[in-house]
């Protein structure tokens, strides 16, 4: 299953979290720059360490369960207020909300 689309996120919103909206706020274009970096010389392949630990009876550890890849449909979400009384007080903020994709609803919050 993939990501909700920005506009099923909108609509689940709306019906579990009234007087809120998606947050406008999004990542700045080059929010990848500097997460990927170069492993050094002397760093072995990843397969070699694998190779070297012993997982019992599993072929990999590694490996999602399907628990773990149901998950992979979840997103945190910025969540604001529509109408803010004061925008510069903490309870105005944008808070983060998990969004189930497979369940379509809000599972968790900030705070």
């Amino acid at each position: 299953m993939a990501r909700l689309k920005r506009e099923d996120l909108e609509k689940i919103v709306d019906e579990q979290l009234p007087n809120h909206r998606l947050s406008s706020t999004t990542e700045p274009a080059d929010s990848t720059a500097g997460k990927f970096v170069k492993p050094q010389a002397s760093t072995p392949p990843i397969d070699d360490v694998l190779n070297q630990i012993d997982f019992g009876n599993e072929s990999h550890a590694l490996a999602m369960t399907a628990d773990q890849e149901e998950k992979l449909d979840d997103s945190i979400e910025l969540v604001e207020p529509k109408n803010p009384a004061d925008p510069l007080s903490r309870q105005n903020r944008p808070k983060a909300q998990v969004i189930s994709g497979k369940k379509k609803k809000v599972i968790g919050s900030q705070g």
